[in-house]
C-alpha cells in the first residue's frame, strides 16, 4: 500500500504543477519543508508523549493525524512536491530549448532541419516534425534569408509539406514560410495537444526543399523504413477499407481510414479496436498467453509472450506512445500471473509514475491513459470474471470442460469487456461520444481480433515475400475484417446508437471512476451474462471459403452498364468521381477527387475482390479537387492506363500526377478531341471536346447516352451550345458542380435528359450549386452526392435502373 500512494503523491504533483502558478523552485520549498518535518515528527512524537498518556484519545488523534494510510503524512508531501518539482523543471527545459523558435513566431522564415519522426501522411498534407538546426528571418523586400538574425536554437516545429512527395524519417530538409503559433478553439486545442510533445510552433503553409537523405538515427530509421514496406504490402493485398483498417491495427498508421469509417467506429464506442493503445497490447498479450500457457507452462508462455509483445512494439515504429501501451501489456501479464490484485494496483500505478519521471507529460497522452484504464481493468477484473464464467459453466458442465471452457471465454470476450469498461470514460471525454451499443457489438466482433490481427500480420508478411502469396493469404483474412467494419457501420447506423456531448467535464468522468471503484470494493465480482464464442477450425475455415466464392460469384460481370458517381467531395469542396463498369466487367474511373481515403474506401466498396485494379482512369480535369487522390492509385498499383483528355498543364497536381505515374510505369495515352475509349460489346466513351478546365464526353451504349461535362470553360460552353452534338441523353452530370452560367438553359432544352445527376458538397464554399440552375431543371429527376450520397445506375442499353445511398431530406 505504501508504494501505491506515494506513487499517486507523486502523479498528482505533476497534475497540480500544470493547473497551480508555482515555479519549480517552490515546489522545492515543499519538498524541504516536508523533509523537515518528516525529521522532526518522531521528536515531536516523544514530546507530545509527555503531555499524553499512551492510549488516550490525544495519542490515538495524533497516530491517525500522522498515519492515516500506513506512512507518514510528510513521505506523500515529499512525493507530491517531487512530482510537482519534476513538472515544472520539464517544462523551464522545454521553454530553455525552442527559445530561439519561439521569438520568430508570426514572422517569414527559412529554416533547416531534420525529419525527426515518422511522416503523418494525410490527403492534402504531409506533417512534418522537424528537429531545428538552424533557423532565418526572411528579408520580405528582397526575398531572401536575413543572415543577420540568424539562430541556432534547437527546438521543434511540425510543417506542413506536399503529399505528392516522398518524405521520409531522416530527411534533411529546408523550409521556407510563415511560422505561426498553432491554433486553438473552444472544444480543442491544438496548441496544448503539441506542447505536450515539446512543439510550440509550427508552418501550416510552407516550402519545403529536400536537401539530403538518411540523417536521423540509424536504428529509427532502418524500423520506419520495414514499417513503410509493410504499410506498403497491406495497401496493396487488401482493397479499401480494410487496408487502411489494417494497417491502424497493426502498424499504428491511421491517417487513410476513410473519415465516414472512423466516425463509425467512434458511435459504436470500438474506436479502442483501431488506436494502438494498451486496449490492442492486452488484446495480443491474451492471445499470446492462451496460445503458449499450456505447451510452455504458465511463467515461460508469459516471459515467450513479453518478447512477442516487444517484436510487435518493434514492428509498428517503436514510438512514444507505443512503447508506454507495451509497457503497460507487460505489465498486465507480470500482475495478471502474481494473481493478487493488490500487487497488481500497487505495480501499475509505481510503473506508471516511474514512467511520468521521465516524460511528465504522459499522463495527457491518450494513448497512455487508455493503456493504464486497459490494465486496470484487466488488474481488477481479470479473475473475478474468469472465476464467475467457470462457476456459471460448471453448472452445466462436466469441471475440466467448465474450467477450459471459461477460460477460454474470459479470454476471448470476458477480459476485454473489462479493459472497456476501464476505459469507456476515458473515451467518452476524448471523443464527446457515448455508444449505446458499445456492449452490445464488442461480444460480436472482439472475438475475431486475435484472428484478425494474427492473419492479418500473417498476410503482410506474405505479401512482402511475394505480392501474389499475400493476395492469396488476404482473401482468407478479408471476410474478418470486412465483417468488423460492416458489423461496426451497421451498430453505427442504428437509431439511436449514440449520444453526442457537447462537453464532458473531467468532474463527470472522476464520478465515474469513483462510483465503479466503490462497486470493486464491495461485490468481489461483476454480472455479466455473454454468450460463448468458440470457433471450431474447419467450420470457420469453410465460413471463409463459402463467403469468398460467393463474394466473387455475385461480383462477376451481369452483361449491363453500370455508372457510379462516387461522393468523394470533401466538406465544403466539391469534387467528382465517376467509375464505370462494363458489361465485360471491365473498370474505368473519370477522375477522382482530392481526398485518396475517401476514393479508395467508396471503389474498394463497388469493385470485385478478384478485380481491384481499374483498366484505363480517365484524367478530365485540371484541378487538384479533380485529380488529386489519383496518385495514390498510381503508387498503390491500381491503374493500368491513364487516358490524359486534358491539355499538356504545368499545375502542381498534373505535373505530380505524371511524374508519379512514370516511377510506376503507368502508360499515359494522350487524348485527342474525337477519339473513344472502346468499352466492349459496343458501348465507348468519345472525347467530344476538351479545354483549359477540363474535357466533355459522351458515353452511349445502344439506345443508353449520358452527356459528362467535366470542367468547363466559357470556350467549351459556347462552342457545345454551337454544335449540333447536345441531343436527347438518359443521364446528364451537371457541369461545374451545379454552376448555373455553365449549364445554361440551352443544355436543358436540348439535352432533355431522363436524370440529372449533381456532384457537390455539403456546404459548398462557393454557394454550389446555384438555386439559377435548381429553377432551370424544375420537373427532371435530380439526385445529389451531397443529398443522397452515391448515385448507381445500370442500364441494358434500353432500361435503366437508378439506386442512391439515402434518400435526400425533405426541404
Amino acid at each position: 500500500m505504501p508504494l501505491l500512494w506515494l506513487s499517486l503523491a507523486f502523479l498528482s504533483g505533476i497534475v497540480l504543477a500544470d493547473r497551480l502558478a508555482l515555479k519549480a523552485i517552490h515546489w522545492g520549498a515543499i519538498v524541504a519543508i516536508s523533509i523537515l518535518l518528516l525529521l522532526l515528527t518522531p521528536l515531536l512524537r516523544q514530546r507530545w508523549a509527555v503531555f499524553s498518556a499512551p492510549g488516550s484519545r490525544i495519542e490515538r488523534f495524533v497516530q491517525a493525524l500522522s498515519y492515516p494510510i500506513g506512512l507518514p503524512l510528510a513521505t506523500c508531501l515529499i512525493a507530491l512536491g517531487l512530482g510537482g518539482w519534476r513538472y515544472q523543471w520539464e517544462r523551464a527545459k522545454v521553454q530553455a530549448l525552442t527559445v530561439g523558435v519561439y521569438q520568430a513566431i508570426g514572422q517569414e522564415v527559412v529554416l533547416q532541419g531534420v525529419v525527426s519522426a515518422y511522416p503523418d501522411q494525410r490527403d492534402t498534407y504531409t506533417a512534418l516534425t522537424v528537429a531545428v538546426e538552424s533557423l532565418s528571418l526572411k528579408d520580405r523586400e528582397q526575398n531572401t534569408a536575413d543572415r543577420k538574425e540568424t539562430s541556432s536554437p534547437s527546438g521543434t516545429v511540425l510543417v506542413r509539406a506536399s503529399p505528392f512527395e516522398d518524405w521520409r524519417y531522416g530527411d534533411r530538409i529546408l523550409v521556407a514560410g510563415r511560422l505561426e503559433l498553432p491554433p486553438e478553439s473552444e472544444d480543442f486545442s491544438y496548441r496544448a495537444y503539441l506542447a505536450r510533445k515539446e512543439i510550440l510552433a509550427y508552418l501550416p503553409r510552407a516550402e519545403v526543399t529536400l536537401l539530403d537523405r538518411q540523417q536521423g538515427n540509424f536504428f529509427y530509421r532502418t524500423i520506419y523504413e520495414f514499417r513503410q514496406r509493410c504499410y506498403s504490402a497491406l495497401l496493396k493485398a487488401f482493397p479499401e477499407p480494410q487496408a487502411s483498417l489494417l494497417a491502424g491495427i497493426l502498424l499504428g498508421i491511421e491517417s487513410g481510414i476513410p473519415a465516414s469509417v472512423r466516425q463509425a467506429f467512434i458511435d459504436s464506442g470500438t474506436m479502442h479496436i483501431v488506436a494502438i493503445s494498451g486496449f490492442n497490447i492486452t488484446l495480443l498479450a491474451g492471445l499470446f498467453m492462451a496460445v503458449l500457457a499450456h505447451p510452455l507452462g504458465r511463467w515461460r508462455g508469459t516471459l515467450v509472450s513479453m518478447g512477442l509483445i516487444g517484436v510487435y512494439t518493434l514492428l509498428v515504429g517503436a514510438n512514444a506512445s507505443v512503447v508506454r501501451a507495451a509497457i503497460m501489456g507487460i505489465l498486465s501479464l507480470f500482475a495478471t500471473q502474481i494473481g493478487r490484485r493488490q500487487s497488481g494496483v500497487n505495480s501499475l500505478a509505481f510503473v506508471a509514475a516511474l514512467m511520468a519521471v521521465f516524460e511528465p507529460d504522459i499522463l495527457w497522452d491518450v494513448s497512455f491513459q487508455l493503456s493504464f484504464a486497459a490494465t486496470l481493468g484487466l488488474v481488477l477484473y481479470a479473475s473475478p470474471l474468469n472465476e464467475w464464467a467457470v462457476r456459471q459453466l460448471a453448472r452445466l458442465l462436466p469441471a475440466k470442460i467448465a474450467q477450459s471452457s471459461g477460460n477460454l471465454l474470459s479470454e476471448w470476450a470476458l477480459f476485454t469487456l473489462a479493459a472497456q469498461l476501464t476505459t469507456l470514460p476515458i473515451l467518452l471525454y476524448h471523443f464527446r461520444s457515448l455508444s449505446l451499443i458499445a456492449f452490445l457489438v464488442n461480444p460480436l466482433i472482439l472475438p475475431v481480433q486475435p484472428a484478425v490481427m494474427v492473419a492479418g500480420g500473417i498476410a503482410m508478411f506474405a505479401a512482402l515475400i511475394h505480392p501474389a502469396f499475400g493476395q492469396f493469404v488476404a482473401w482468407l483474412v478479408l471476410p474478418l475484417v470486412t465483417y468488423t467494419i460492416r458489423m461496426v457501420e451497421w451498430s453505427a447506423a442504428l437509431p439511436y446508437s449514440s449520444v453526442r456531448f457537447s462537453f464532458v467535464s473531467l468532474f463527470g468522468v472522476a464520478i465515474f471512476y469513483l462510483a465503479l471503484f466503490t462497486l470493486t470494493k464491495h461485490h468481489q465480482q461483476l454480472r455479466l451474462v455473454l454468450e460463448s464464442f468458440r470457433p471450431i477450425g474447419i467450420v470457420g475455415l469453410l465460413a471463409l471459403l463459402t463467403v469468398i466464392v460467393w463474394q466473387t460469384a455475385l461480383s462477376a460481370p451481369d452483361g449491363r452498364l453500370h455508372l457510379t458517381l462516387l461522393d468523394v467531395s470533401r466538406p465544403s469542396q466539391s469534387s467528382e468521381a465517376l467509375l464505370i463498369q462494363t458489361p465485360q466487367g471491365r473498370s474505368l474511373l473519370i477522375n477522382g477527387g482530392e481526398s485518396p481515403s475517401r476514393l479508395l474506401d467508396a471503389l474498394d466498396r463497388r469493385l470485385p475482390l478478384t478485380h481491384r485494379h481499374l483498366d484505363w482512369v480517365v484524367i478530365a480535369g485540371t484541378r487538384q479537387a479533380q485529380i488529386g487522390s489519383v496518385v495514390e492509385l498510381i503508387e498503390r498499383g491500381r491503374v493500368a492506363n491513364l487516358w490524359w483528355a486534358i491539355p499538356q498543364s504545368e499545375n502542381s497536381a498534373a505535373m505530380a500526377l505524371q511524374q508519379v505515374a512514370k516511377e510506376n510505369r503507368v502508360p499515359i495515352h494522350l487524348a485527342q478531341t474525337g477519339q473513344s475509349l472502346d468499352l466492349g460489346e459496343g458501348a465507348q466513351l468519345l472525347l467530344i471536346a476538351k479545354g483549359e478546365r477540363g474535357a466533355v464526353f459522351i458515353l452511349e451504349w445502344q439506345r443508353f447516352r449520358a452527356f459528362l461535362p467535366f470542367g468547363l470553360d466559357s470556350r467549351l460552353r459556347n462552342d457545345l451550345m454551337e454544335s449540333g452534338q447536345l441531343k436527347p441523353v438518359s443521364v446528364w452530370l451537371l457541369a461545374n458542380n451545379g454552376s448555373s452560367w455553365y449549364n445554361p438553359p440551352a443544355f436543358v432544352s436540348r439535352l432533355h435528359p431522363r436524370v440529372v445527376w449533381l456532384s457537390v458538397a455539403q456546404g459548398d464554399w462557393y454557394g454550389l450549386p446555384h438555386a439559377e440552375t435548381l429553377e432551370r431543371l424544375k420537373g427532371y429527376p435530380l439526385l445529389r452526392t451531397d443529398l443522397n450520397g452515391w448515385l448507381h445506375l445500370q442500364t441494358d442499353g434500353e432500361h435503366l435502373w437508378v439506386e442512391v445511398e439515402k434518400k435526400a431530406p425533405l426541404p
